[in-house]
Order: structure tokens, then sequence, then C-alpha cells
């Protein structure tokens, strides 16, 4: 026999053998054989034209051993974890890995939560069968389930529905203490810088300065923009020096405030070019259908009891201190005048005894005191108001003032169920009259709440302040109802529920204020720009056709500075289709 005659009947041999023994993958294909029509039917929901996702492409981001010691009963039913968490898990708000938050992922991505969708499938197909624009946005979060403000998820699906995918990365879970202030660990500015280093951002999105860090900003390819919502004392401070080094870095800051623009030019006229005014957003324009309440109220405030535990435990402590008492009355008389502490000899003294029996810091003192103030102010307003019908929508600190205050009791709502924009703008749309106080510490800036209410059904009634940026926005003569003290907004109040028709045509007044250069595309296209004109030119172009919305995930600290915490959701491996 001729030896290539040979060669060739013992390669064809060896080949029907291996035809015939089980592969490596034989157990894997037997055991989830169960998942596949389940990820195929997935898989044409998000991939309508690319290749199919397939169980061994959810093996790479689906941790089953985690699942298995996370989830007991599974184990005990011997069930597959993945045939599992496909058919029942995700349904269940169960995690498939350590680094995956499936509720908190359907409930930051349109449409996974009130589907048959799948985050997982979902977040695969997003990121990994398609090449999209990549966004890091630095946020923070003050709930246990670690869920976006309104206004920032907002912010973040208006991104999403360019067609492009964001990163999340929680500042306040970076932080040492008070929520905003220094590191856990000094090593994360590394760990995070690393992390981003091999990450290709085209952009990147700061809120309040969360995560504004030097090596941060050298390890991305694109400039941050730092959109700043509130005021100083509520801002991120990593490096503990009042912010003074972050606003010297290469980045764009973006106050709502112009007063704060103003102040940071004065402090640092060589990077006076960085600083910005950048109005809020709302929805308008298109008008949503609002959905419909069982009654529409007569006076909507959405307003918290602002101050902590650590308040009450303080105001309890040293009550009984006649001198403790004069102090805080000099210091809570100066916040009612100015907004703020200034370095008065007399107001120095009491704010040094304020120091000396908390411990605290003159900031954190001048936090309080603020607090204290608002929250008196707010109480007033109640208990004139809730005759009227005021609907109160706040946190559950108002519940400590039920046994003795009737009006509280009255017209208290709970905000817990108002988690996205358009719950907000739904009880503005239900509303005859919505009211705004703004707190004494946010100087003349207005609120991104007075925008939604501008451009919802109902009218708003807000706080005169003098040189108000409402005034630099629309003009001194514009349509806005304000009021000065609250005899005359109880006044107002009265008679726009009683005249019908000039409510209304105000409210026609104030909507079209709003109805152009206000919108969240138009806002956030500008913070791309600002970010990296050159990506923005070509992405903001092709977004307005997207095939669809990208997807927002959550990206741990765990993830990056513990060990990265298990499996990350790394499927690099997997092909991916042009966008």
């Amino acid at each position: 026999m001729p030896l290539f005659t040979a060669i060739r009947r013992a390669i064809l041999t060896a080949f029907r053998r291996l035809i015939d023994t089980p592969p490596l993958w034989a157990g894997f294909d037997k055991r989830h054989r169960s998942s596949r029509e389940a990820i195929a039917a997935l898989s044409n929901i998000y991939l309508s034209d690319a290749s199919p996702i397939t169980a061994k492409d959810v093996l790479n981001v689906f941790d089953s051993k985690w699942y298995e010691a996370e989830y007991p009963d599974v184990k005990r039913a011997r069930a597959d974890p993945l045939s599992h968490y496909l058919a029942h898990g995700h349904r269940e708000n169960r995690d498939p890995s350590r680094a995956f938050g499936t509720r908190w992922y359907a409930a930051h991505n349109q449409g996974i939560a009130h589907s048959e969708g799948n985050g997982l499938i979902h977040y695969i197909a997003r990121r990994f069968r398609e090449k999209r624009p990549q966004v890091a946005l630095f946020a923070y979060s003050w709930t246990p389930g670690k869920d976006l403000d309104p206004y920032i998820k907002r912010i973040a699906s208006t991104i999403a529905s360019f067609g492009m995918n964001v990163d999340v990365y929680l500042g306040s879970d970076f932080a040492h203490h008070d929520g905003i202030k220094g590191l856990r660990d000094p090593a994360d500015e590394e760990h995070l810088a690393d992390w981003l280093s091999h990450r290709p951002y085209d952009f990147a999105i700061s809120f309040n300065n969360s995560l504004l860090l030097p090596r941060v900003v050298k390890a991305l390819r694109c400039r941050i923009v730092s959109v700043i919502v509130d005021s100083k004392g509520h801002i991120f401070d990593h490096l503990n020096d009042d912010n003074r080094a972050t606003y010297t870095l290469d980045a764009i800051f973006a106050p709502i405030y112009r007063s704060l623009e103003e102040e940071l030019r004065r402090t640092y006229p060589a990077k006076a070019k960085n600083f910005s005014f950048i109005a809020a957003a709302t929805d308008v324009g298109k008008r949503r259908n609002a959905r419909p309440m069982k009654e529409r109220a007569a006076i909507t405030w959405i307003a918290s009891l602002v101050g902590d535990d650590r308040l009450d435990d303080l105001l309890d402590k040293n009550g009984g201190s006649q001198e403790w008492k004069e102090a805080l009355r000099v210091c809570l008389e100066q916040i009612e005048r100015r907004g703020y502490l200034r370095a008065e000899q007399t107001t120095r003294e009491a704010l040094d005894i304020l120091i000396a029996a908390s411990h605290w810091s003159a900031e954190q003192i001048e936090q309080q005191l603020q607090n204290i103030v608002t929250n008196h102010r707010r109480v007033e307003i109640i208990n004139r108001l809730a005759p009227l019908g005021l609907r109160l929508y706040g946190n559950d600190r108002w519940k400590k003032l039920m046994p003795y205050n009737a009006a509280v009791v009255a017209s208290f709502h709970s905000a817990k169920s108002l988690a996205s924009h358009a719950d907000l703008m739904d009880i503005y749309d239900n509303s005859l009259i919505s009211i705004n106080l703004p707190q004494a510490q946010a100087g003349t800036g207005i609120q991104y709440r007075v925008l939604d209410v501008l451009a919802s059904r109902s009218l708003l009634l807000t706080k005169a302040v003098a040189g108000s940026d409402l005034s630099y926005l629309f003009g001194n003569e514009n349509p806005i109802e304000t009021f000065s003290n609250l005899e005359e907004l109880v006044s107002k109040c009265q008679f726009y529920l009683e005249h019908e028709a000039e409510r209304t045509a105000r409210i026609a007044e104030c909507n079209a204020l709003v109805s152009r250069g206000y919108s969240f595309e138009e806002r956030v296209s500008e913070y791309l720009t600002r970010s990296n004109a050159r990506a923005a030119a070509t992405c903001l172009d092709q977004r307005r056709s997207p095939a669809s919305p990208g997807s927002i995930a959550l990206v741990s600290a765990e993830s990056i500075c513990a060990g990265r915490g298990g499996r990350p959701l790394e499927t690099a491996a997997l092909p991916i289709q042009p966008w």
C-alpha cells in the first residue's frame, strides 16, 4: 500500500474515533441542554441580526460555584445553576455572580423589569456582541440598594438611548466618612486608575466631583465633566482639602448654579476656562401622557426632613446646657440671615463651643445648622398649607414629627416609590400647584426640580431670591410665580386654586420657557461634547438612529479594590458585531 494511502487511512480512522468518543464538552452540552432554548429565545429579543448567544457564552459571566454557594436551595434541589437562573433566578432577583446585580440592572435598564427579558443576557448582547461607545459615569447613591438618584438615573438612561454603554462607579462606595470625604483606603485611587486605564472609555461624566482624583483623570483618554448639582458642603472631597486640588485638575466643572461658577473663576483664575455654568435639564417638548392618579392634588411638595441621627443625638446630649443653647442660637441666627457662618468674633466664639461639644469640624457644624433652619421653615409651610390640601412627598424622618404635628400626619406621603424621573414628573403633572423652597445654602441657584415643574402641568410657586438664576435664564419679567414670605405663599395658593383659567394660562407661559434648550438630550449632548469633542462628533451623528439603547451597569468598588471580589464580567473572547 502506498505510503500516502496508509497515512490518509490512519488519519480518517483517528478522526472517526474522535467523532465516536464523547468530547470534553459533551457533559457540558448534556447538563445545559435545557438552557439552550431559553438562551436562544432571549438572544433573539436583543440580537435580531447578530450571531446568537450560546450557553457557553453565558457561562463566561455566570459563576455556577458562587451561585450554588449563595443560594443553597439550588444545590439541595440538585438543579443546574444556569438552568435555574434562567428559569427562576432572575425573576426572583437572584444574582448570577458577585459582580452582577440582577435587581439593580433591571431597575436601571428600560424594559427589562417589566418584560420576559433577562438582564444578564441583555448585558452580554449589548456589551460583547456589539461594539458601542463607552461612558464612565462617576455618581453616588444613598440607598441600601445603591440605586441612582432619579435625576442621575435619567441622565444615564439618556446616554444609553444614544446607543452607548454606561458603566456606573459610586463615589459613595469609595468615600471614607460622611459619605463624601476622603477614601476608604489611600490605595483605592491607584486601583481605580489602573482599572480605568484598561478600559477604553470614550466619555466620562461625574456628579458632584465623585471620584475626581488626579490618577483617575490621567488614566482616562477623555476629559471628565463634573456636573455639580449641590452646594459646596455636599460635594465629594476625596482629597480632604476642600476640593482645592480637585479644582486645579484638567477637567470640566459644570455647576448648575451660576454663583458657584463665578466663585470658582475668582478663586482659580488660571483655570477659569474649566468652569462653565450649565443649567439642569428636564423632560420637554414631547409631553408625556401622565399616569392618572385617583385624584389630582391641590398642592404638592417634594421635600425631605434633612439631617441624620447624629444631629438628633447632639441635640439630646447638649440640650440642657445653657451655654450650648446660647451658642446654638447665635449660630442659627447667622444661618438664618446669610445661609452660612461668617468668621465674625461673636459667631466664632459660639462656633468653638459647638465644635467642642460635638467634636465635629466647622464645616460639619455649619451643614447641620443649615439643616435645622431648613427643617424649621419646612414645618412652618406644612402647618399653613395642610388645610389647603397639601400633599407632602418626603423621607421617613418626617414620621418622627407625626406624634407632635397633625399637619404632617395629614399631608405626608412616602417618597420611596419615586424611583425615577418619570415618577417625579407624574407627581407634578397630577398636581394643581407645586411649591419650591430652596435651602439657604443654595444661594441664587435653582435646583433641577424647578425646571421639572416649569415643564409640567403644574403651576410653580418658588421662593423669591434676589439675583436668582431664574432671572438670568429667563429675564427679570418672566412669568414664574414667586413668594417672599409665608403669607404671600398662602395667598397665592388660595388665589390659583380658585382661579383655574389664570392658573392654566400661567402654566402655558412657563412651559414655553423650557421648550427649547433644556431637554435631557440637549444637555447630555453638551456634556459628551465637552468630554470628548472628536468622539462626540461621530457618536452623536450616529445616535440619530441607534439600533437599540445601550446598557447601564454598576461596577462595584469591591470588584476593583478587593481582589475584584470573584469572577469579573469579562467576555472578551465573544465575537463582536459592528455597531
